[in-house]
Formats: structure tokens, sequence, C-alpha cells
């Protein structure tokens, strides 16, 4: 007697499941840049300070605290919930 283990294939799935901003990238207006541009340089002007603040108050390394923020955002972007704006 003979056991033979099938393995599944991956899923097939779309591309915006795995990078969401895909489904919205088409209809992103031109005239929001400016203000997505200054919301990003504000924010790291806040998070890279706290990440490396918070790494050396736990005795790691400064580039600790910036991997933290950044990969933590993108688990958000990924896993967080859809907002509804309207």
């Amino acid at each position: 007697m003979t056991s033979t283990v099938q393995t599944n294939p991956l899923p097939s799935t779309p591309p915006a499941y795995w990078i969401p901003a895909l489904t919205w990238l088409r209809s992103y207006e031109r005239g929001w840049l400016r203000a997505d541009i200054v919301a990003a340089v504000t924010l790291a002007a806040y998070l890279l300070p706290a990440g490396i603040g918070d790494a050396s108050l736990a005795n790691l390394p400064p580039e600790a605290g910036i991997y933290a923020c950044l990969f933590s955002g993108l688990v958000f972007w990924r896993r967080a919930p859809p907002c509804s704006w309207r």
C-alpha cells in the first residue's frame, strides 16, 4: 500500500489582494499629491525619532526602531479594515 500526498497549488489571487493600492490608484487625483507628500514628510518627521527613541529605551540598535516603524506600517496597511469616507 502506497500513500501519495497531494499538494494543493497556491490559490490564484488577484494582484489587488496583495497590493491594495491597485484598487484605488486609478481614481487617484493629481491634486491630492501635494497634501499626501506633506502628510508623508510630517509622519516621517515624527515616526523616525520616536522609533529610534523607543529602540534606545529597549537597549536595541537604532535600526531596530526604524524597521519597527516601517514594518508596522506595512502590516497595518495590509490588514486594516477598509475605511469608508462617504
